[in-house]
């Protein structure tokens, strides 16, 4: 997962700062490889799909509290140099929680604090 490193809030904007990838998203470099800009050989498909199936293992069963992702796209898959993956804007994820005999409390929205702060 990507790590919010700070954010500014403005009176008429928040700016949020995370970890620095330069790789960028999923969807960027599947445009360059569209485009014959990048060859991303299987060795390199096979590592980023493992990753964003081991994130979503971690978020969906490790994390306490369990989250789902709901907002998996490659524009939220954000890749290091070696095409490793991170994934990205959980801000609309749902908590999960365990064991919770409350079907409204397992299946509430978690919203990010920038939401609230925003306004939007």
């Amino acid at each position: 997962m990507m790590g919010l490193k700070a954010y500014v809030r403005e009176a008429d904007r928040l700016s949020l700062a995370y970890d620095f990838v330069p790789g960028g998203s999923l969807e960027d470099v599947m445009k360059r490889v569209r485009s014959l800009q990048v060859n991303l050989n299987w060795d390199a498909r096979n590592r980023i799909a493992i990753g964003v199936a081991k994130g979503l293992r971690y978020l969906h069963f490790e994390c306490t509290p369990r989250i789902l992702h709901c907002s998996l796209k490659p524009s939220n898959v954000m890749l290091d140099e070696g095409f490793e993956p991170r994934l990205a804007d959980c801000g609309v994820s749902r908590l999960i929680a365990s064991g919770s005999a409350d079907p409204e409390l397992a299946s509430s929205l978690y919203s990010a604090p920038e939401c609230y702060q925003s306004s939007r």
